[in-house]
């Protein structure tokens, strides 16, 4: 078997590496910085001052708004932002939502598009657009590696994804002494979030020898790390295993997408509030035994990189990691009931994420799914 993989993100990972912000830079020429973050770690966490002392030679726009589960128009106004400000680099710092809007923003300004009409063209984005540096504060989105960005339009009830080569970030600043501050609670659900891209970039029709490396490993260290972390929020060793955890599992699914858990997770956030690694992590034990219709060998291999000895051990592992996090395991508990499921298998299917499952996935394929967590 012939095996392709591609990321051309420059990473530097380790404590303390968010002092060589400056060295970073220094090749992208940046004097003018857009520095796109959430408004708590910049101010009440005091980043913008830190990041003021680290770069005192360089002008700093800041902008901060968005909201968790950016929406389209949030993202228009960091377009705006960023070209307003004539910056020659962005700087993303904070979770996921932090990390897609500045994606969006350095990769829209530099061309004469609209976000809107962009997004509903469904073109890829094919050249870079300006230099961006993204440092993540949460182990789980893995953003800082991939080639695509996720937006929300709560009103339409729709979910949207910009994506293409020209998408992915210059460099990713991985430091987890900036993921201490974030409250178990948070750390589970991001954490859990992680777990579900290493598991469907295993059980991906994209897969490959070398993308499994990385999503077994993230794996691994995912069961590993995970309950550690909520359990013991000031250990700098269980955050920085779980934040190389989440690289591996964004370098995995970098070159395979996601698949059918994160396709039925939108109708769960978009239309009962559930949070994104809660409502992409609920179905993985019951896609783990549904894949291994497609392929035993590949799944007994997973259930392997997880501690079990079998499927059904396998898929019961994943519950109580879930569990022992403090997350739901059944759609009952998240106010999903049969007309809910009814409603997610109906809004459920994306092709270019449902289509990637290992076993060919339909509407009565995502009702056996949802009916196994129900």
């Amino acid at each position: 078997m012939v095996s392709q993989f591609w990321n051309p993100v420059r990473i530097t990972f380790g404590p303390r590496s968010f002092e060589r912000l400056p060295e970073l830079l220094a090749p992208l020429s940046a004097q003018r910085i857009a520095l796109i973050g959430d408004a708590h770690l910049l101010g009440e966490l005091g980043l913008r001052e830190r990041i003021r002392s680290l770069l005192p030679d360089r002008q700093l726009s800041i902008f901060d708004g968005f909201s968790p589960n950016p929406q389209v128009a949030e993202a228009q106004a960091a377009v705006r932002f960023v070209r307003d400000s004539g910056a020659d680099v962005v700087l993303g710092i904070g979770g996921g939502s932090a990390l897609d809007v500045a994606k969006v923003a350095a990769a829209v300004a530099t061309i004469d598009h609209d976000l809107a009409a962009l997004l509903a063209s469904r073109q890829p984005v094919v050249e870079p657009g300006l230099p961006t540096v993204l440092v993540p504060t949460t182990a789980g989105t893995g953003s800082e590696v991939t080639r695509w960005a996720t937006l929300w339009d709560h009103e339409a009830k729709r979910k949207h994804s910009l994506e293409g080569p020209g998408m992915y970030p210059t460099h990713a600043l991985l430091d987890p002494e900036l993921t201490l501050t974030l409250p178990p609670p948070l750390a589970a659900v991001t954490g859990a979030d992680a777990l579900s891209h290493a598991m469907e970039a295993y059980w991906n029709r994209g897969a490959n020898a070398i993308s499994d490396v990385y999503a077994l490993e993230a794996v691994r260290r995912i069961f590993e790390s995970l309950p550690m972390v909520v359990l013991n929020p000031d250990r700098l060793e269980y955050r920085t295993d779980l934040l190389f955890a989440s690289l591996l599992a964004g370098l995995a699914f970098s070159n395979t997408k996601t698949a059918a858990a994160h396709s039925l997770s939108y109708p769960m956030t978009l239309h009962f509030g559930v949070a994104h690694g809660q409502a992409t992590s609920i179905t993985l034990p019951a896609l783990l035994k549904y894949n291994a219709e497609a392929s035993l060998d590949r799944m007994t291999q997973l259930a392997k990189a997880i501690g079990g000895n079998s499927i059904d051990s396998g898929a019961r592992r994943i519950q109580v990691l879930l569990q022992r996090i403090g997350l739901k395991t059944t759609l009952a508990d998240l106010g999903i009931d049969a007309e809910g499921i009814e409603l997610c298998v109906r809004e459920g299917y994306t092709p270019d994420r449902a289509g990637n499952n290992l076993r060919e996935l339909d509407a009565d394929g995502m009702r056996e799914i949802l009916r196994m967590v129900a």
